[in-house]
């Protein structure tokens, strides 16, 4: 009998749950770091920025469109997060 593996399916909603996944993540590594002030959790929360702000594009890029809103929101909780860690750079 053969059997289905749905491992390489890719849907909007996959795209979505791992856009929010990326922001939250991002939300708390940059937290983190500003309140340690530790340089390498410092440059980590900056490619967490940039991986998570790639990972609103490929959503974007695989959207259907009624999901625009959504990733306008992690914008912003994104800008957000780069302010606080520039802020924390000065």
């Amino acid at each position: 009998m053969e059997r289905f593996s749905n491992d390489n399916v890719t849907t909007g909603y996959n795209d979505l749950g791992a856009t929010n996944a990326a922001v939250e993540a991002t939300k708390n590594i940059v937290g983190a770091a500003t309140r340690n002030m530790d340089p390498e959790r410092l440059r980590e929360a900056t490619e967490a920025l940039s991986s998570a702000k790639a990972q609103i594009e490929s959503a974007r890029n695989s959207a259907t469109g009624v999901d625009e809103a959504f990733l306008q929101r992690c914008e912003v909780t994104l800008q957000k997060c780069e302010q606080q860690l520039n802020a924390a750079k000065i």
